[in-house]
C-alpha cells in the first residue's frame, strides 16, 4: 500500500512494468468519489500483450485525492519477469 503523494510519485516513476493502452468505458461520480471503469493491454518486454480491464476509485477531500483503489484483472496470462 502506498502512502502520501511522494510514495505514489515515486512508483509511477519506477517504471519497468508494461507499457499499457489504456481506454476509458465510463466515469461514475457519487458523493466524493469517482470511479474510472475500462479495459487495455500490457505489453511485456518479450512482446507478449495481455488484456486487462481495470476500476480505480478516486476519493476526494478538500477538492484534492485522498485515496485511491486500484483494481486491475488480468484476462490472459501474465508472463514471468
Amino acid at each position: 500500500m502506498l502512502v502520501g503523494k511522494s510514495a505514489f510519485a515515486a512508483e509511477a516513476d519506477r517504471g519497468g512494468g508494461p507499457n499499457p493502452q489504456l481506454t476509458l468505458d465510463r466515469l461514475v461520480e457519487e458523493g466524493n468519489a469517482v470511479a474510472v471503469l475500462g479495459h487495455g493491454s500490457g505489453e511485456f518486454g518479450n512482446s507478449d500483450s495481455v488484456d486487462f480491464t481495470d476500476a480505480e476509485v478516486f476519493t476526494f477531500t478538500d477538492g484534492l485525492v485522498s485515496r485511491l483503489d486500484t483494481f486491475h484483472v488480468w484476462l490472459g496470462e501474465v508472463p514471468e519477469p
